[in-house]
Parts: structure tokens; C-alpha cells; sequence
């Protein structure tokens, strides 16, 4: 551990996200640390993959979070999340500006998906709409605070949205998939006017 890094000591057990800011340029102060003016990804221009059973972290200071728990609890496993997948799903609602009076369209019921939904329950949407084609995923959705889910894709998927939303379709929506189709659906079932 460098002493250039403050508030953290050899043997402290933390986690890092898919990339390493500086935590202090003008991106990373309105949270978008993937924009980081002086970071980078993982793997890529000569940098570590990040896998390792030591690591060197660069930009350590604004990349690590330590985490509350000794190496040996059982809460372990569910903290990996941390590291990209959970903050990937909240990080779209908190963009998104969700909130308790907004409805949310929730693209994608994999893992980033389930935890946008998560998210958007956190931060009170009134609605959540999650579309996905796995029952047992969608169904993990609903348990998580979807109050709607549109297993169609398409026009289809679509239409069903808006007729969910009286027309209108929803204030924000979190597309968690990546694929051109997802984000052509995205910006037919968001809301004029929305974030």
C-alpha cells in the first residue's frame, strides 16, 4: 500500500469497480467515474485485469471502496456485486433522476437489470415496468419491486408499455440490455419530455 494513499492499510478488504478514477475530476464529482479525465478500464493500455490475488490498483485513492466486513463473513458473496453490477443498474436510475413521483420502464431482466429495478424501487418510483422474457427472472423482478412486467418484444413490447402508462409511456427509462433493438424500444416507450 503506497503512503500516497489515505484511509486505507495493508490487509483491508475492498472492492473496486469495472474502472479506476480519480475521484476527483470534474466527471467523477457528478458521478460519472467512466468518464474520468485521468482513468481508464481494467485491463486495457497495459494495465492489470484486475483478477489477481494482488493487484495494482491505479488512481487507488478514488477507485477503492473498503468494505465493512472481514474476509470471513458470510455477507462476502453478496457484496461482490459491489463491483459492477449493482452500481451499474443504479447508477442508470440515479441518471435517470427517478424518484417517487416518476414511472419507470426497466429494459432487460439479467442481472443489471434486476438491480435497476432494485434501484428504482429504492429511490420510490410509483411504477416499474420490467421488460423481460424469463419467468423466473421477471418473477425475481416482481419480488423486487416491478409492479408490471411486458414479456413481448418488438411493436408488440411497445404497445404494451404504452397501454400500461395510458399512452403516455413512462418518465425514464433504464435500458439495461446494450443492443441497438433495446434502446429503438427505449426511446419509443419513454415519455415525451422526459430525463
Amino acid at each position: 500500500m503506497s503512503a500516497q494513499v489515505e484511509g486505507f492499510a495493508r490487509g483491508d478488504l475492498v472492492v473496486a469497480p469495472f474502472v479506476w478514477p480519480d475521484g476527483t475530476c470534474d466527471f467523477c464529482r457528478e458521478g460519472l467515474q467512466t468518464s474520468c479525465r485521468h482513468g481508464g478500464l481494467w485491463a486495457s493500455n497495459g494495465i492489470d485485469g484486475g483478477q489477481g490475488e494482488a493487484v495494482r490498483v491505479p488512481q487507488a485513492q478514488g477507485t477503492l471502496v473498503k468494505l465493512p466486513v472481514a474476509p470471513d463473513s458470510a455477507l462476502l458473496p453478496s457484496l461482490l456485486s459491489l463491483s459492477d453490477v449493482f452500481p451499474t443498474g443504479h447508477h442508470c436510475a440515479v441518471k435517470a433522476r427517478v424518484n417517487p413521483r416518476t414511472t419507470v420502464t426497466v429494459i432487460g431482466d439479467g442481472a443489471v437489470g434486476l438491480c435497476a429495478v432494485l434501484a428504482a424501487k429504492r429511490l420510490g418510483a410509483e411504477r416499474i415496468i420490467l421488460m423481460g422474457r424469463h419467468a423466473d427472472r421477471t418473477g425475481l423482478g416482481v419480488q423486487f419491486g416491478a409492479t408490471d412486467v411486458v414479456a413481448e418484444r418488438g411493436a408488440e413490447g411497445i404497445e404494451r408499455a404504452r397501454e400500461l402508462t395510458g399512452g403516455d409511456g413512462t418518465h425514464a427509462v433504464l435500458e439495461c440490455v446494450g443492443y441497438r433493438t433495446a434502446v429503438e424500444t427505449a426511446l419509443s416507450v419513454v415519455r415525451d419530455g422526459a430525463w
